[in-house]
């Protein structure tokens, strides 16, 4: 959860709302509780009681536009076959992650 913390920080720091959830059950519960009012999702690959794979898919089953950011420290793309929209590799830089953040959030891309 440490890295959650960490990412959330960071978030934070460029002016966005965080929700930290313990794991990915965790996350679909409060999901379920407020999807609607949620923009994004960033999960981790490896958790505990789901993987971030089996979330991702879980989430885009009930609100399949919802954004998905995947982190990995392994470097795997098999992601993207669960409708993953990008998979960041750890380390996380401030920089990297406002990017892909501000580009799923607005469709726009920085040149």
């Amino acid at each position: 959860m440490e890295g959650a913390k960490v990412v959330a920080q960071l978030l934070q720091r460029l002016g966005y709302e965080v929700i930290i959830a313990g794991n990915g059950r965790e996350a679909l519960q409060v999901f379920g509780e407020g999807g609607k009012r949620l923009d994004l999702l960033i999960t981790d690959q490896s958790m505990p009681q789901m993987s971030g794979i089996e979330l991702a898919a879980a989430i885009k089953s009930i609100q399949p536009g919802m954004p998905v950011i995947l982190c990995s420290g392994y470097g795997s793309l098999e992601g993207e076959m669960a409708g993953i929209d990008k998979v960041l590799v750890k380390p996380l830089g401030l920089r990297g992650l406002s990017r892909v953040v501000k580009e799923l959030l607005t469709g726009s891309r920085d040149s």
